[in-house]
């Protein structure tokens, strides 16, 4: 056993290999602009990924991934989406363009390997918080879904570390008030309260165990309804979703409305969907001049909302599961979903072709069948049971980073866009690697 943590040295080449010194500074360059959706991320991560892969030592590298049973579901799940290209119902620029959608599988196994240091996770770890808090500040181009999933988890961290250690705590404390005030009254999507109270059940679970849990129930829902009181926004998307959740499943209203507006089938302006992002400070700090309309915004930021998207994701799940069935085991293949789905004639949103279910789960069942779909969840299963081999530190914020993950695939294609799924893979990479260290105590965050 002991041998499965003694590549952590041989593996740990900043200061010795250049080509890993250059690997390691793209990889923390991609890490800081992931949170404000700069187009050019992708292309700094890929090339971080290729420095990494490229750099030697594969024999050492190669047998440290084979030491993490998660590294076999996620290559399965790879090569499932490679096939699936082949046999896709899309046409083959929409076939080879799913398959660019998931390169970001790649980071796995170029990452791990280079993450074995505990300063450099660190400092990547640390980097992705500024950077967060950063894009609330000064505005981000990520929709907000995704955004809500960023910051939620990155709320987590900061609670964790609030919990675990005495040192900065002050801050931790300040930083994880500041983005939870963002994301409960100022957010515009209603992922971000899931993202958050799940993040928070979680902490309650890992510090209690179940007992915690029962507790955290409890307070969770005495926090909801006291923000469901004092909060416009949050009583205002709450009802709307339970409106448009009741009249979705209504056998009255499939009789009374037509079958557009049974499936939610309004355009993008009237539903409020999204062109729309999440204001940052910056951005109220411009548009807004005088106390009474800063108080005004403060107090109710987004009075304008009268729609729920709610309907629209259960018109893409009942007409994705119509094309499912038709090839229940193997799926119409990579990238098939935009032709596939539009030939069914679901619903969308506006006028456009809709490019995915806005469900990771329906997505994945949709292009690669059950089979393709089990892979999806063994590898988050077998990432949650690695997670219990870790250090105490990145044991928790690895099953923090699950939950949020797995509850945002419920509402948005979580791995399929980025950087939500750029987030997932590297982060899950980076906390991962702390195995990688003799008994895990050298590689423990501090």
């Amino acid at each position: 056993m002991q041998t499965q943590y003694n590549f952590s040295v041989a593996l740990d080449l900043p200061s010795k290999e250049s080509p890993s010194v250059i690997g390691q500074v793209l990889l923390l360059l991609g890490v800081i602009f992931l949170p404000f959706g700069a187009g050019f991320t992708n292309t700094i991560l890929l090339a971080a990924a290729g420095v990494v892969l490229l750099s030697g030592h594969w024999r050492e590298k190669l047998t440290l991934l084979s030491h993490h049973k998660t590294t076999y579901w996620v290559l399965l799940f790879g090569i499932l989406i490679f096939a699936g290209v082949f046999y896709s119902g899309g046409i083959s620029k929409n076939s080879w363009e799913g398959l660019s959608k998931y390169d970001k599988i790649l980071y796995f196994f170029a990452f791990l390997p280079l993450l074995a240091g505990a300063v450099y996770r660190r400092l990547l770890i640390n980097a992705f918080v500024i950077s967060v808090v950063l894009s609330v500040i000064l505005g981000s181009d990520i929709n907000p879904i995704d955004s809500s999933f960023l910051i939620g988890f990155t709320t987590f961290i900061l609670l964790r570390r609030v919990i675990d250690s005495r040192r900065w705590r002050w801050l931790n404390s300040a930083l994880f008030i500041f983005l939870s005030i963002f994301l409960l009254f100022y957010n515009i999507e209603r992922t971000g309260y899931l993202i958050f109270f799940g993040g928070l059940g979680v902490v309650f679970w890992q510090v209690f165990r179940w007992r915690g849990l029962l507790l955290g129930v409890t307070l969770i829902i005495s926090l909801m309804v006291s923000l469901f009181w004092v909060s416009p926004v949050f009583q205002d998307r709450i009802k709307l979703g339970y409106s448009e959740s009741v009249s979705y499943l209504s056998e009255k209203a499939k009789m009374e409305r037509s079958i557009a507006e049974y499936l939610g089938l309004i355009s993008l302006h009237d539903s409020g969907i999204s062109e729309e992002k999440n204001p940052s400070l910056y951005d109220v700090y411009k548009g807004k001049t005088g106390l009474l309309a800063q108080k005004n915004w403060l107090l109710n930021p987004h009075a304008h909302f009268r729609h729920s998207s709610i309907g629209l994701r259960l018109g893409f799940a009942q007409y994705s599961w119509q094309e499912i069935k038709k090839h229940l085991w193997l799926g119409n293949g990579t990238g098939s979903f935009k032709d596939v789905y539009l030939a069914g004639g679901g619903p969308k949103i506006d006028v456009a072709p809709l490019g995915h279910p806005h469900n990771e789960y329906v997505l994945v069942w949709f292009q690669w069948g059950i089979i393709g779909l089990i892979v999806f969840l063994m590898w988050q299963l077998t990432l949650l049971k690695e997670s219990f081999q870790l250090p105490k530190k990145e044991q928790a914020l690895l099953q923090g980073l699950l939950v949020c993950f797995v509850l945002l695939g419920f509402c948005n294609a979580s791995l399929y866009v980025n950087p939500s799924g750029d987030v997932f893979v590297i982060m899950s990479a980076i906390l991962l690697s702390s195995k990688n260290s003799d008994r895990g105590r050298l590689c423990e965050l501090q």
